[in-house]
């Protein structure tokens, strides 16, 4: 490795704490056992017999689990502390997904289903307010960017392993995730301290109950501004969602495997390992809502281009498109939620801004999958289209004067 390219990864990883490292590699190690989720349509439809539209009503349960999840993540993150709530997520995650194997009455894959995607969600919260706690403000963008990478570096490795893996037997799946995801909850205890007491002592006097009459008439702009990046959220994050859902489904119809499949869903996180970091340190010049705006326009133009692929290369190429969408926007995204929470709600606030996340993956399938059935799949690449078209001019044009009112209003301190 050159010099030059050594004192760009010092640069990159210099003065960020400990504990930040130990979530990091948490993180890491969780991910390479991310195999359950984007197999679970092809699992429920070819060795649960469900139909697609059957089979993605049911992953839209994820999605409910996880809207759940975000929000009663954030309340118990900023009331019983960061590590109680991601111990919680971690250690009652596996023992669910193992029962998902193993159920066969579509009534209770369902229940398990909801259950799982809520679990396993639990702990978003409560990791990004960790984050805040110990990272300065001038690093938090990095710092969540080297988290994302982290997410994709694992993904690429595990997408690849869990397509091999699918072939073998889908308990691989089950039990190599639920052992992964253990594996955090052993990170968690040994080695990351509770930074929820600390914080408390400087806000005991300012923590009230989340109703509109009790937010400071200056919080408010800011709980308006967050409640419309949540929405905005959503309609994104539903694109995202197809990846995992009605793309394998596009893929098989074209003829190709399950194993194409997760070789070309791989690229999603090489591409972010390789480029992710640089583009995260290049975009920082520019404002963070044009960044957003940008995000939007690369992922409705990826899923877009699903329509006139044939090859798993092809499909590869518009996994390429719709990532640099996705690593734009999930950093900054994150790190604007941090920056302008006041500290009391740290954890609320993230909760609510992820659970636009759970809920984009809820409605995205039950959607996605009703128009791939009845309509085919060229409509529904279109309709990403149309969708990321739309959110990048609700950045550009609504959200980001609103956000440079906030900035001129003054962010929280800490």
């Amino acid at each position: 490795m050159s010099s030059a390219a050594l004192l760009y990864l010092r640069n990159l990883t210099a003065g960020l704490p400990n504990v930040f490292w130990f979530l990091w590699l948490g993180t890491l190690i969780n991910r390479i056992g991310i195999f359950v989720q984007p197999f679970l349509t092809l699992f429920l439809t070819t060795e649960r017999g469900l139909s697609i539209e059957e089979a993605t009503l049911i992953v839209g349960l994820l999605g409910f689990g996880s809207l759940t999840a975000q929000l009663s993540g954030g309340y118990l993150t900023d009331r019983i502390g960061r590590r109680r709530t991601m111990m919680f997520s971690f250690f009652v995650t596996p023992a669910l997904q193992m029962l998902l194997f193993f159920a066969q009455d579509h009534a209770a894959i369902a229940a398990l289903t909801f259950a799982f995607g809520f679990f396993i969600d639990l702990y978003r919260p409560a990791a990004s307010a960790l984050i805040a706690d110990v990272v300065p403000p001038d690093d938090r963008v990095r710092a969540f960017a080297l988290r994302y990478w982290a997410i994709n570096l694992g993904a690429s490795i595990g997408l690849a392993l869990a397509g091999w893996l699918a072939r073998q037997n889908y308990i691989y799946l089950f039990i190599g995730d639920a052992l992964t995801t253990f594996l955090f909850g052993l990170v968690v205890l040994a080695f990351i301290p509770e930074t929820r007491p600390t914080i408390e002592k400087a806000v005991r006097a300012s923590r009230s109950r989340l109703t509109l009459p009790t937010i400071p008439p200056a919080e408010r702009r800011v709980f308006a501004f967050i409640l419309m990046m949540s929405a905005l959220g959503i309609g994104v994050g539903a694109l995202f969602a197809q990846s995992g859902v009605t793309l394998p489904l596009a893929m098989t119809a074209r003829g190709l495997s399950a194993a194409d499949y997760g070789l070309a869903a791989s690229v999603n996180g090489i591409v972010v390992v390789l480029v992710g970091l640089p583009i995260s340190q290049y975009l920082r010049r520019y404002s963070r809502l044009f960044v957003l705006a940008l995000a939007a326009i690369c992922t409705g133009v990826g899923f877009a281009l699903n329509a006139f692929a044939t090859t798993t290369a092809a499909f590869a190429f518009a996994v390429v498109i719709w990532t640099l969408g996705e690593l734009m926007a999930a950093p900054v995204g994150t790190a604007i939620i941090a920056d302008i929470s006041p500290i009391a709600r740290r954890g609320l606030y993230q909760g609510i801004f992820g659970a636009s996340f759970g809920a984009a993956y809820a409605v995205g399938p039950i959607i996605g999958g009703a128009v791939f059935q009845r309509y085919g799949p060229d409509a529904l690449w279109g309709l990403c289209l149309v969708v990321g078209v739309l959110a990048a001019a609700a950045y550009q044009f609504v959200m980001r004067p609103l956000y440079a009112r906030i900035v001129a209003d003054g962010l929280p301190v800490g």
